[in-house]
């Protein structure tokens, strides 16, 4: 009877681990050199709000070009029940007003350059030209245009005679016109080749054919402010960590400066497995059970300001078919204190909250809740995630299957996914696909593969173009999931 009662139990304790899910790379081993998007040298765009959202960039290199090899392309998009027009700046937008710009100190008359567009419903493309000396604006102008142009056109525009020479200039393009009533979703604008008339100066990048890569290293599976800090030409505060607790690496945030929106927001230190979006936090990394707690490893360098404090914050939802949305069943936060050794800290769950279908997690070096500049410096080192099940610690999901990466990203047909599979699997395995509010709108199955490395092609061509995740598992604990763009 002893014999029959411990092989009942160990059946049991088997199942129940093969439906536990640990944190997505919840050891900080695996990193990828993430790519955000591309960007016009010298131009602020409209891409940085619709990575951050989910959404595919609006603002684009074309191989479509009038002069060179490449042309500027702005689109009006909609996006998450919003629409949102493309724009390029040759400076910085901000709650401020428009700041930056290039060295300019002749008087133009006008502003040229080979155009396509197509604009709509009362709708225009629009160009911006402001001139500046010391600092303040001398003349700022939007130029609206209307109609349809299928094939390169060269346009001139007369600009409004200033009577003063400025010392620099900042120039803009947009598919749609802010100021009208109504935007049209399809608006589009091509612009290469730009020039001033009447002068001997020439525009920086004026057929477009240098562009900046935004890229930096990221924790795979976990998105961060990074790409903010490239914007506002400094050096990522997340990145990978040689002091780990155990492995080779750690995650590091630090709290550091930003004054790419324009000071609103000055101390980030950021890193989730979600989203971050203009609403908060949301999305995360798919889940078949419930955790009873979390645990995991920290050391926290808060000299800059004792008092901060950083944080992580654990969110579980499930998507509600009635809502069309995602809703949070059930959540918890703890606060950090300051620790210069490995400090293990854990948390419960509440165990009457249903079965989630998403997790995510949140770190933050700081609370957010001080002063200008109040915790820059401060570091949070984290390792080890862990979520518990009963006594049973599973602490990464991505176990037998090591995904390379997933490419290519933005999609436009197909998207592949280079497997190196540690060991034969006598299961089948799931390719799924959620859209950002949790929906799962495409999933799969394949046959077992056998030991070694695998490519595999899925078709998403039928998806619409945005954000999505994509997942594969053996519906159990080992798995991958990334984020793609469809374009």
């Amino acid at each position: 009877m002893k014999k029959i009662l411990f092989m009942i139990f160990m059946s049991l304790g088997m199942f129940y681990t093969i439906l536990a899910q640990g944190v997505y790379n919840g050891d900080f081993e695996a990193w990828e050199n993430k790519v955000f998007y591309e960007d016009p040298l010298g131009y602020s765009t409209a891409n940085s709000q619709f990575f951050m959202i989910g959404g595919t960039p609006n603002v684009t290199k074309s191989t479509d070009a009038y002069d060179g090899m490449y042309s500027l392309r702005m689109e009006t998009s909609v996006f998450a029940e919003d629409t949102l027009f493309g724009f390029a700046i040759y400076g910085l937008a901000d709650d401020n007003g428009f700041g930056g710009g290039f060295p300019f100190t002749e008087m133009p008359d006008s502003i040229k350059g080979f155009f396509k567009y197509h604009t709509a419903n009362n709708d225009s493309a629009l160009i911006l030209v402001l001139q500046k000396k010391n600092g303040f604006p001398i003349s700022m102008e939007f130029i609206p245009f209307y109609g349809v142009q299928n094939t390169w056109t060269e346009l001139a525009f007369k600009m409004t005679p200033v009577g003063q020479a400025p010392d620099s200039i900042i120039i803009g393009f947009a598919s749609s016109n802010p100021d009208n009533n109504t935007i049209n979703p399809g608006n589009w604008l091509m612009v290469d080749h730009i020039s001033f008339t009447n002068t001997t100066s020439t525009i920086p990048n004026s057929s477009f054919e240098n562009w900046l890569t935004l890229q930096a290293e990221e924790p795979l599976g976990w998105n961060t402010f990074n790409l903010f800090f490239l914007l506002d030409g400094k050096q990522p505060n997340v990145t990978r960590s040689s002091d780990a607790y155990k492995g080779n690496s750690s995650i590091s945030i630090k709290t550091s400066s930003l004054s790419f929106f324009g000071g609103e927001l000055d101390t980030f230190g950021i890193a989730t497995t979600g989203m971050i979006g203009d609403f908060g936090f949301a999305g995360g990394f798919p889940m078949k059970n419930k955790p009873d707690s979390l645990s995991f490893y920290y050391k926290y360098n808060n000299s800059n300001n004792i008092l901060d404090l950083a944080v992580i914050y654990v969110a579980f939802s499930k998507y509600d078919a009635g809502m069309q949305q995602s809703v949070t069943i059930d959540s918890a936060l703890s606060f950090l204190p300051g620790s210069f050794n490995w400090s293990r800290k854990s948390f419960a769950f509440n165990p009457a909250s249903g079965i989630p279908d998403t997790s995510n997690i949140l770190l933050t070096s700081s609370n957010l809740f001080f002063g200008t500049n109040s915790g820059v410096g401060n570091e949070l080192i984290v390792d080890e995630m862990i979520y518990w099940y009963g006594t049973v610690g599973v602490p990464v999901i991505n176990d037998q299957l090591n995904t390379i990466f997933a490419y290519p990203n933005p999609a436009r047909e197909t998207i592949n996914m280079d497997i190196d599979f540690n060991s034969n699997l006598d299961k089948d395995l799931y390719i799924s696909i959620f859209d950002l509010k949790g929906k799962l709108v495409y999933q799969r199955n394949i046959t077992s593969l056998s030991m070694g490395k695998q490519k595999i092609t899925t078709d998403v061509s039928f998806l619409p173009a945005a954000t999505y995740l994509i997942s594969i598992s053996d519906g159990g604990e080992n798995g991958f999931t990334t984020q793609f763009i469809k374009e």
